[in-house]
């Protein structure tokens, strides 16, 4: 018969404890509703402009031949704050100024801790090298869902051409965080040790026992 008032900018813990959620803003009352519903919302609105960057034409990053023009986090509001539950695009603008074969344009992927979690290239899924043509390119890596645990991480971009020379290598350009909020072991608060935190398929049989009817059962 009690009513208690839980104050906090920890996500996953106000997720695990509450059904409904009130989203205050320099002492006003933003948003009364569902908590998930507000606490994407409190991610949205507390990402930073700090998710984009873009060049002037004279400060490019590159070489005669080849030219970076911005790299983003999210396509929209180039968040760096994002739910562990949705997707995260990085795009990445870039100029081909001559013709080459076998350009990449790629990033690194490292924790706050400095582990390079993976390198990925734009060409990656091509079983030879192509001819990128001069001309003006958009091209986006997309990390699915539920796989990255809370936390931040830095983005380092990539453009080479393979096996002839690496043309720039940006360390550490962006960082963005990832808020566990319906990801595993959301609902008992905290953070689970490891780099990744995917949801991964079980299969529990029932043996005999109520308690393992139980645990069959359980979500």
């Amino acid at each position: 018969g009690r009513t208690v008032l839980f104050v906090s900018h920890n996500m996953a813990t106000i997720t695990s404890l509450t059904h409904r959620c009130l989203l205050m803003s320099g002492g006003r009352l933003v948003r009364d509703g569902e908590t998930l519903d507000v606490v994407h919302e409190y991610i949205a609105d507390s990402s930073q402009s700090g998710g984009v960057i873009e060049w002037p034409e004279n400060e490019r990053p590159g070489d005669a031949s080849f030219r970076l023009i911005a790299c983003r986090v999210g396509t929209q509001a180039h968040r760096t704050a994002v739910a562990s539950d949705s997707a995260i695009s990085i795009e990445i603008e870039f100029e081909v100024i001559q013709e080459a074969e076998g350009l990449r344009v790629g990033l690194d992927l490292m924790s706050s801790e400095g582990t390079l979690l993976f390198r990925t290239y734009h060409d990656d899924r091509s079983k030879e090298p192509g001819v990128v043509r001069s001309g003006r390119y958009v091209t986006t890596c997309i990390i699915p869902p539920d796989l990255l645990n809370q936390g931040l991480y830095f983005i380092t971009l990539r453009s080479t051409v393979a096996a002839v020379k690496r043309i720039c290598i940006l360390e550490q350009l962006l960082s963005f965080e990832v808020i566990n909020v319906t990801g595993v072991n959301s609902q008992y608060g905290g953070v689970r040790p490891g780099v990744i935190n995917p949801k991964l398929e079980w299969n529990t049989s029932v043996l005999n026992g109520s308690d393992a009817s139980e645990l069959a059962a359980s979500p």
